[in-house]
């Protein structure tokens, strides 16, 4: 390949100040979000949770730099199948 060339450009505006409905008081949900209320907004996750959705029976693969998991509340109830710690090899990752 000799060069890069881009097939497409893509530019969003964004407003200068927010929407009146976005900084308005959040809606009661099954689940509290707390400050992450609006991002989760965004992409409805609540309205996907309040329909009883959760993710149940889906199995999701993770890589990250670490974190301990145990003592969040959103993770209380997961099947966790299996940790690798690629650092140090071995299966201790807290």
């Amino acid at each position: 390949m000799e060069k890069i060339k881009p097939v497409a450009h893509y530019f969003i505006k964004f407003p200068q100040q927010l929407p009146e409905t976005f900084l308005a008081k959040p809606q009661i949900y099954k689940f509290d979000y707390g400050p992450s209320i609006y991002q989760n907004k965004l992409i409805k996750v609540p309205l996907v949770h309040d329909l009883g959705l959760d993710g149940s029976g889906v199995i999701v693969g993770m890589l990250d730099t670490g974190f301990n998991y145990l003592f969040h509340e959103a993770f209380q109830h997961l099947n966790v199948l299996a940790e690798y710690d690629f650092i140090k090899q071995d299966s201790t990752t807290k």
